[in-house]
């Protein structure tokens, strides 16, 4: 799972219940549904065997063994969802199957927070040895996705928790399920080896071979979000004690490492020396601050206070238990807002030039331990923010510092920002200064011979030379990409494993995606909106979100994050993990976001996080962050555009921007990035992907690309090279539209007369996510079937907010409800008339309406969600324009309950047969064999049949009505508890 963005947080104390909307209409899709419809998009089962095993093809994309490519729509399911009981196994296999999803990303298995029934290991029992419960239900779970043409993506290194009884020192203090140890760590890799073997190399008794030969497994993460270089970005590359990750054993070890590789770089301490000591300096002048000191006496310009919406605070002198001289700056907090520019002490008028480096030095003590704020910044328009960092202060006095370039030329007009965040208490500060940084090669004490050489804190790479600051971007990368290499290895050698690899994924940036430029493809994650914690932790109460539209910024950052030029051209990429957090109120528009831009960007997978965490799968609620598998605004969407990105109608780049990179730059790349561990740098604006693809072609090149002569971007509205899909910042509304596929998301209601490929929007009254699909290959204008689907926005019932940011944890109960719509639409169709039927929650259609033209080949419709309580219609078009296409099965109004069956010996088929005569009625278990077979007479007209069903396992059945000429006319799925 993605960690915590830093974000600003705005914590209001007043209840405002109108943030949920009126009127809302419950849609629920039900959780075990495979039933088929004449009017979604079909996705039909197979089992998945040898001819279909996934490999990448060395072009870019994954294809099949006769060469066909493929892309995968998928899902996480993570934890305790990963291990369902075998009575529902097969449910939610065909379930996901009818959704479109073609891939589950198997994630968190080896966490234990629901405990054991819920986990791959028994805890209590260390980590060495896999439950057996879970692994046999897991493995029955991968057999039913096999049978239903769904592909696994298995995680290997996640959340696992090593124990001291795995012969682990130490274990109990490794903190974030010791991410960047266990890249470098030989006991620690032993173990990711050895759980590998155990996962991969066990035989499914359920499909007879081992997971790593099995041609369900379509690839293979080997770590998740674990990168040395990312956690170097975090300062987590140092002892526990003074704030990072390493255990002392682990900290010698690094160490150790660090100077065996500049032996083998350098050779010599005299040669070491001699190459980084170029650039280095030694203390001067160029202090740009004005007392600095305090030693005024007064605290008066250029010190000031601000103060906005309610926070109060004071700034004086003291004289009591200063730093050095006779005085220092005292700033009271007595109450906060919990946004941090709402109390500042700033020192004003000073000036920076352009692409300059500057340290501030301080020293600082409070009354408590209390966490604080430094910023630089401009003190006018539009104050451009520079850097800042985050401190936390204690009663002894002690130094902090932080270093930031200018980008531009400030001339009297720079600011430094201290504030005190959610912190109440008294600050005292002294000692400032800001000038350009000393720049040290070697420092005292150190020396190559007796391997004395330290590593340095990214936060500190400032203050040495570019040089040392490159061996140690170089070092970190190439110990990460030796354990990629090295894991890989073992498992293609030793295990056997056929599928593709990749050795990470939340790249930082150049130097991430170069560390796993040797595997087979290249993962990367993106959230928007991400929730931020600010007392810490998961905490279930304390929690924000920011509640904003991705559609209304010009970045459209969780989108040009990942598609800002990182894949590989010949390797193909996938985005394992992305979503828009519950409860944001925009959150339909991820589906038709993700899925634009990786069609045009060339995106080989997708996998939505998550489709289920826990236990429950019936719930009628939506109980987490990221959960979509009862968010039926998102859930609703998914056949429409699983569809269209498996089957390509949205096209790909077809002159995408080639860069490439070369080593010394990545390794010369901490200067000028600032991004930090969850943030991405590129060397040239993001906004380019919203136009342009572009693509990596070597990580190992001579010589870097000259992006200072890339393209610039426009101003928006941003429509792809293609011309297929358009991002309008200023209305807030994204559009894809080509022949077989059309989709507008954003503010539908202020964007009336919007026209995208064949679909334009008169008007409407919501913000949602309205998408159009032909169901055949004809086009949109000729399709005698097609698809609609508008999804607004969802809430629990009684879900109450607090403010705009958070519902804390009164998340609410079932049912969830949809916001209604009405959407006005113009169709452009060669049509003599068209027919359009509301579905129900399976897809069945309900009394239809018929439609002449508006005008010379268009139809006016209205989709109204207050008299019609859906999201799905199906349309019927008619005329000699229209092509004709394979009809559906025809399907007879039929049912059979009880469903669920608690017992046996009943069972009742109720139908509407068009005609009188035999009907065959099959039943199939999951291993498909025939359990059932019975003929019955059926009279024309409405009718209820008694079926004798016999006693059965628990589990689900197939159930196929076909009549005497062997026309399918009907299908389902029964569950026996």
């Amino acid at each position: 799972m993605y960690r915590l963005f830093t974000i600003a947080l705005i914590l209001q104390v007043c209840w405002l219940p109108a943030q949920n909307f009126v009127n809302g209409f419950n849609f629920a899709l039900p959780p075990f549904d495979s039933s088929t419809s004449n009017f979604l998009p079909q996705f039909p089962a197979y089992r998945i065997e040898a001819a279909h095993r996934v490999s990448a093809n060395g072009s870019g994309q994954f294809q099949l063994p006769d060469g066909t490519p493929i892309r995968f729509w998928g899902v996480n399911i993570t934890a305790a969802g990963a291990f369902p009981s075998k009575d529902r196994a097969p449910a939610i296999a065909a379930r996901l199957r009818k959704m479109g999803v073609n891939l589950v990303r198997f994630h968190h298995l080896e966490n234990n927070w629901t405990g054991d029934n819920g986990c791959i290991f028994l805890y209590a029992q260390g980590t060495r040895k896999l439950n057996p419960v879970t692994l046999d239900r897991l493995e029955y779970f991968i057999a039913q996705l096999r049978r239903n043409g769904i592909y696994v993506n298995m995680n290997l290194n996640v959340s696992r928790i090593f124990k001291e009884s795995d012969g682990v020192r130490g274990a109990d203090s490794l903190p974030e399920f010791a991410k960047g140890v266990t890249l470098f760590d030989p006991q620690l890799q032993q173990l990711q080896r050895e759980y590998a073997q155990q996962l991969l190399g066990h035989v499914n008794p359920y499909t007879g071979v081992p997971l790593a030969a099995d041609p369900v497994l379509a690839m293979v993460e080997m770590n998740n979000e674990n990168t040395i270089y990312g956690a170097w970005k975090d300062d987590a590359m140092r002892p526990l004690a003074q704030g990072g990750w390493l255990l002392q054993r682990h900290q010698r070890m690094l160490d150790s490492l660090w100077n065996v590789w500049l032996i083998d770089r350098y050779g010599t301490h005299a040669a070491l020396a001699t190459a980084w000591s170029k650039g280095s300096t030694t203390p001067g002048q160029g202090q740009v601050l004005q007392q600095g000191g305090f030693e005024n006496g007064t605290l008066s310009a250029p010190w000031s206070l601000e103060l906005h919406n309610g926070a109060q605070a004071t700034a004086s002198i003291s004289n009591q238990s200063i730093f050095a001289g006779s005085y220092a700056g005292r700033l009271q907090v007595n109450a906060v807002t919990g946004t941090d520019w709402h109390i500042q002490l700033k020192n004003t008028g000073f000036s920076l030039k352009k692409d300059s480096l500057y340290m501030l030095n301080f020293a600082a003590r409070a009354s408590a331990n209390l966490s604080f704020n430094v910023s630089a910044m401009r003190d006018n328009a539009p104050y451009t923010w520079y850097g800042g960092a985050a401190f936390t202060a204690t009663p002894v006095w002690q130094i902090f510092s932080f270093t930031f370039k200018a980008t531009e030329d400030v001339l009297n007009a720079g600011r430094i920002s201290i504030s005190p965040g959610n912190s109440v208490g008294t600050f005292f500060f002294d000692a400032f200064t800001l000038a350009p940084p000393v720049l040290s090669g070697l420092e005292g004490g150190e020396s190559l011979t007796s391997r004395t050489i330290r590593r340095i804190l990214y936060s500190k790479r400032f203050s040495y030379t570019d040089q040392r600051v490159a061996d140690m971007a170089e070092f970190y990368t190439a110990l990460e990409r030796r354990h990629f290499q090295d894991l890989r290895a073992y498992l293609k050698n030793t295990l056997g494993l056929v599928a593709p690899i990749t050795g990470t994924n939340a790249l930082t940036g150049p130097a991430g995606a170069s560390a796993n430029a040797d595997m087979d493809y290249l993962d990367d994650h993106s959230y928007w909106d991400h929730p931020a914690f600010p007392r810490g932790g998961w905490d279930a109460y304390w929690w924000t979100i920011n509640n904003t539209p991705m559609v209304k910024t010009d970045v459209f950052g969780a989108i040009t994050n990942i598609f800002g030029g990182l894949s590989l051209q010949n390797k193909p990429y996938t985005i394992s993990e992305y979503n828009h957090a519950f409860p944001n109120r925009y959150r339909s528009e991820m589906v038709p976001a993700l899925l634009a831009y990786s069609a045009f960007h060339g995106a080989d997978g997708i996998m939505w996080f998550d489709y289920n965490s826990g236990f429950n799968w019936e719930l009628e609620m939506v109980d987490g962050f990221f959960q979509i598998h009862r968010d039926h605004s998102i859930m609703a969407l998914f056949p429409t555009c699983a569809y269209a990105f498996r089957k390509g109608l949205i096209a790909e780049a077809n002159a995408p921007l080639s860069v490439q990179y070369s080593r010394n730059w990545i390794a010369q790349m901490p200067k000028k990035d600032g991004a930090g561990r969850w943030g991405k740098y590129y060397p040239y604006d993001q906004r380019l992907a919203l136009t342009y693809s572009i693509r990596t072609t070597t990580y190992d090149a001579a010589q870097p690309t000259d992006f200072d002569a890339l393209l610039t971007p426009s101003n928006g509205p941003y429509t792809t090279q293609n011309g297929e899909t358009t991002l309008d910042p200023a209305k807030g509304v994204l559009t894809t539209g080509t022949p077989h596929f059309c989709a507008m998301s954003g503010f539908l209601k202020d964007a009336g007369n919007l026209r995208t490929g064949n679909l334009q929007l008169l008007q409407a009254n919501e913000f949602g996510t309205l998408t159009w699909v032909s169901l055949s290959d004809a086009p949109l204008q000729q399709a005698a079937r097609s698809f609609l689907t508008l999804s607004t926005k969802l809430q629990n019932t009684n879900m109450v907010w607090d403010g705009l940011q958070t519902v804390h944890d009164k998340l609410g109960n079932a049912p969830t409800l949809m916001a209604p719509a009405v959407a006005a639409l113009r169709l452009f169709v060669q049509a003599d008339s068209i027919r359009l039927f509301p579905l129900d929650a399976t897809g069945k259609e309900g009394p239809g309406q018929t439609f002449t033209p508006s005008g010379n080949g268009y139809f006016d419709i209205t989709l109204d969600q207050n008299r019609q309580k859906t999201l799905w219609w199906g349309m019927r078009a008619f005329g000699k324009s229209i092509t004709s296409a394979p009809e559906p099965p025809t399907q007879w109004p039929a049912k059979i309950y009880p469903n669920p069956i608690t017992g046996g010996g009943k069972l009742f088929l109720e139908l509407d047969a068009p005609d009188a005569g035999p009907v065959h009625l099959t039943f199939v278990n999951t291993a498909g064999q025939i359990v059932l077979y019975a003929i019955e007479n059926v009279v024309a007209g409405k009718q209820t049949i008694q079926v004798a069903f016999p006693e059965l396992p628990a589990g689900s059945y197939q159930y196929h009505l076909r009549t005497e000429a062997g026309a399918q006319v009907g299908s389902g799925q029964v569950i026996k508890w």
